[in-house]
Formats: structure tokens, sequence, C-alpha cells
């Protein structure tokens, strides 16, 4: 428990089938055991028409247990909820797995609207005009902004490729009057 997560779907949770967005960030406050006689044959009073075969099988492999997360942006503790296995279909071919990863750490894309408490970031590897921007004004403080791995690499001219904004940004700025 405590592993910070990213879903990589949407997922609907709780009674009310609330729908949490792909890519909400969450944390894992435990785990809960599925009841042996939903997923294994060999157990009395097994009901097959609950969970599919493929389900059953990953319930199987990990012994029941399945992560209970709570939204970050949730301050409530009780606001937890189960993380079900999800079957991700492709062509004739399944897998099933936990619709989650890890998130100790997150591009910048990804980190784009949210506001964090601290923050290291790597700005080698940019290849998108504004992702240096994106990246540098996730901190809400710039005393917990940590810089790690250098800065780009300045052109002959010093500028820096990676701070430079979008021409068509800088051009509609310019044509409604900006700096």
């Amino acid at each position: 428990a405590g592993a910070l997560v990213v879903l990589t779907t949407t997922v609907a949770v709780g009674l009310d089938n609330e729908r949490l967005p792909n890519g909400t960030r969450c944390k894992v406050v435990g785990f809960v055991q599925i009841p042996e006689s939903l997923y294994n044959p060999r157990c009395s009073g097994f009901d097959g028409s609950v969970i599919s075969l493929v389900e059953r099988q990953f319930l199987q492999q990990h012994k029941g247990m399945l992560p209970r997360i709570v939204p970050l942006e949730s301050a409530a503790e009780d606001a937890a909820h189960t993380l079900y296995p999800t079957t991700f279909r492709d062509g004739g071919r399944s897998v099933v797995q936990l619709p989650a990863r890890l998130g100790w750490a997150i591009t910048a894309h990804r980190a784009q609207g949210l506001s964090l408490d601290a923050a290291v970031v790597h700005l080698r590897g940019l290849f998108s005009t504004g992702q240096a921007y994106v990246a540098l004004s996730r901190c809400r403080r710039a005393a917990d902004l940590w810089i790690a791995g250098g800065l780009p690499n300045r052109s002959r001219d010093g500028s820096v490729p990676a701070f430079a904004p979008d021409p068509k940004v800088a051009a509609f700025h310019s044509s409604v009057g900006g700096a």
C-alpha cells in the first residue's frame, strides 16, 4: 500500500458507477480479498456467470487480491474504491490487467493542467514546442521545483529551442497586441 498509480483507462467505481477518467492519479491504500467462490470453480457455491473466464483466471493468478485506490484529488480516506481488472481486446486477442500503472513519474504531456506540490523535471528529450513550459509551470512554488539532468542545449545564437514558443502561438499573440 502507498504506491502512486495513474489510471490507464476510464473506470466506473462505487455503487453509483462514478467515473474516474483516464489519467487520474491515485494512491493505493490497501487491498481487498475477493470471495473465492466468485473465481474458483473448485469452490462450493461457485457461480461462473458473475465473472468472465479470463477475469477469473486473473483473480486466480493473484489469489483474489485487488487494490483499493483513492484519487489524489479526493481528501476523504473513505473514498477508496476497489480497482477491478479490465479486459483489453485487440482483434481476436485479449489481455486482462489492472487499468493502472505506477505513477511516480509522468510525462510533461500527462502533467498538463495539473498543479503539483513538488516536482523533479527532466528537460532532456523534449520534442515539441511548449513542453518545457508545461513541465516547468506545474509546480505551485519555484522553491519546490528541481531541474535534474541539466538544461536543454542552446543553439549557436544563444536561444534554447526547447523554450521557444510555437510559431503559430507567437503569431496569434502578436496579432492580438501581445508584447
